[in-house]
Formats: C-alpha cells, sequence, structure tokens
C-alpha cells in the first residue's frame, strides 16, 4: 500500500466495523487454538499499522516486520518498540516463534511460495503459521488494484502453496460469510459505477458502522471450529512440518 492509504488506515483500525471484527475473529481464533496459553512468541510478519499487533502484544510475546517505513513509524507511535522494517527476505530474528502470522499479506507478495519457506524457518519445531488472504478472483476490483493484491484466493490453490512452503495445513475456513452476498452485489456494481478510491477505508455512518461490526463479528463463534464453504475472506491455520 501507499502511504495515503495506511495514513488512512492508521485513523480508522480501531473505529472501522471490518478491522474491529476481524480483530476479535482472530483473537478468538487464536485462543482457541492455542488452548488459552499465554507463554507463547508470535511474529506478526507484514503487521501494517499496527493495531491488531498491539491486540495480540496485550496477550501474547510479540515482534514484528512490516516492509513500509511510513507504517513501522504508525507502530511505534502506538508504543510497538518491537516491530522492525523489513521483509521475510530480509529479516533475521533474534530466537524462532512458536507462530507467525500474515493477516492479509500473502496477496501483496510476488512468490507466494518462496516467501512461505522462509517463514516457516522463522518458527519453531512444532509451530503453526496462521494466515489469511481475499477470496475469489471473481470479486476483483479496482480496490485490488490501489492497494497492490497480486492475486485471490480459493481454497485449494491456497492449501498447494502452503503445503509446497512445508506446512501442514489444519484447518481452513472462509470467513466473513453472513455478508458476502450484499459484497458479492456490490463489488459487481462496482464494474459499472466506479466507486472513490480507498472507499473500503472509510468508516460508514455510526449506525451502519454498528450493524456490519455486529453481523461480521458473530463469526467468532463459527471461524475457530467451524469450515464454512464461502466468504470474503479464507484463513488457514497450518503446522510446520
Amino acid at each position: 500500500m501507499d502511504d495515503q492509504a495506511y495514513s488512512l488506515q492508521y485513523r480508522v483500525e480501531k473505529e472501522h466495523w471490518w478491522y474491529r471484527a476481524r480483530t476479535e475473529i482472530l483473537l478468538r481464533y487464536l485462543e482457541h487454538r492455542l488452548k488459552g496459553r499465554r507463554d507463547v512468541r508470535i511474529l506478526d510478519i507484514g503487521c501494517g499499522t499496527g493495531a491488531l499487533l498491539e491486540a495480540l502484544a496485550g496477550r501474547y510475546q510479540t515482534a514484528g516486520v512490516e516492509p513500509s517505513e511510513r507504517a513501522v513509524a504508525f507502530c511505534r507511535a502506538r508504543g510497538l518498540s518491537m516491530v522492525r522494517k523489513g521483509t521475510p527476505e530480509t529479516y533475521l530474528p533474534d530466537q524462532p516463534a512458536d507462530v507467525a502470522t500474515m493477516f492479509d499479506v500473502l496477496e501483496h507478495i510476488p512468490d507466494d511460495t518462496g516467501t512461505l519457506r522462509r517463514v516457516h524457518g522463522f518458527l519453531n519445531p512444532g509451530g503453526h503459521l496462521l494466515l489469511t488472504v481475499p477470496a475469489y478472483r471473481f470479486l476483483w476490483s479496482p480496490q485490488d488494484d490501489i492497494v497492490h493484491h497480486q492475486r485471490r484466493y480459493t481454497a485449494r490453490p491456497l492449501r498447494k502453496v502452503v503445503e509446497a512452503a512445508g506446512f501442514t495445513v489444519l484447518h481452513m475456513t472462509y470467513f466473513n460469510s453472513i455478508l458476502f452476498p450484499a459484497a458479492v452485489i456490490r463489488r459487481l456494481t462496482s464494474r459499472v459505477v466506479p466507486e472513490r478510491p480507498l472507499r473500503d477505508l472509510e468508516v460508514p455512518n455510526p449506525v451502519l458502522n454498528r450493524c456490519l461490526y455486529a453481523v461480521f463479528s458473530l463469526e467468532r463463534h463459527a471461524v475457530p471450529f467451524a469450515r464454512l464453504p464461502f466468504g470474503l475472506s479464507l484463513l488457514c491455520w497450518a503446522g510446520k512440518v
């Protein structure tokens, strides 16, 4: 993403319905998968402006790596001094992690398999990878171009990429499923009536923002256990072989 997108993301992350609900879903997911443990070291790769990493840091031992100097500055403004500027290819961890997270990062990377192989080496034996990516090529819109996506995924190709990097897929599910029909209509309509750049990062009016948050956040009760058949995003939990 460019500096304008990072600046907007930093301003809205703790208020915008999508960011708030996604954070709750992912925290609940890790709580379930880690069985409530707190003695876990998490490396958040591509941590952006740091709101989700800040939430993780309240529960776990954390480190972060982020290629954008602008985004790293926003992380530091949140008090996240453990964030380093870099990419998986340049990052040298002080110690192995128990869990590597990549939240809506892999779709930005040209060599997704090669990057995951590098991430595999950051983990302790028995470590895990948790990643999320946007789903379905047919949902591609100008917003994907604006934020420099390389691709969108479906379950089978993502599984192949993760397994080719040396991981074993333990759980995979789509999510943001309840709002999926409305989002499909909006994405298809945007091909006829173009939307403003970065509109997805704008906070809607307070009533709509609360309603969308309430609906999306309901999925925190299902995503850790279910294999939802469709959704706007795809989640993968994998183990290091």
